[in-house]
């Protein structure tokens, strides 16, 4: 998740660029993770990566992020919506939380 850490460097010079980048890590990162073939638009895509959450059993929290995030990423790249430095940075914060939710960090054994 190195680019999530890029993403937040990027937030003071480019908010909508640190948007870009965390959305992109969460997309990926659940594409590698989740069982899911993919063909087609975007739009197919991330509909069938919230499917197989909810096959998880993912709870509904992680669930309304995910769509959330994918909200706020087309909004700000489509120009909608001015993202402000703060709002990249929590976009940013997020996307960790969602990432460690659908991957969560392994740790060492004792």
């Amino acid at each position: 998740m190195e680019q999530l850490a890029d993403a937040g460097n990027v937030v003071p010079t480019s908010p909508v660029a640190a948007i870009v980048i965390a959305w992109n890590t969460v997309r990926r990162l659940a594409e590698e993770v989740l069982p899911v073939s993919f063909v087609g638009p975007a739009s197919d895509r991330q509909r069938n990566l919230i499917h197989e959450m909810e096959r998880m059993d993912m709870p509904p929290e992680s669930l309304e992020l995910f769509r959330e995030l994918g909200r706020l990423h087309d909004r700000a790249t489509q120009g909608d919506e001015l993202a402000t430095k703060k709002a990249a940075l929590d976009f940013v914060n997020a996307a960790w939380s969602l990432c460690r939710q659908i991957h969560p960090p392994r740790h060492a054994a004792a």
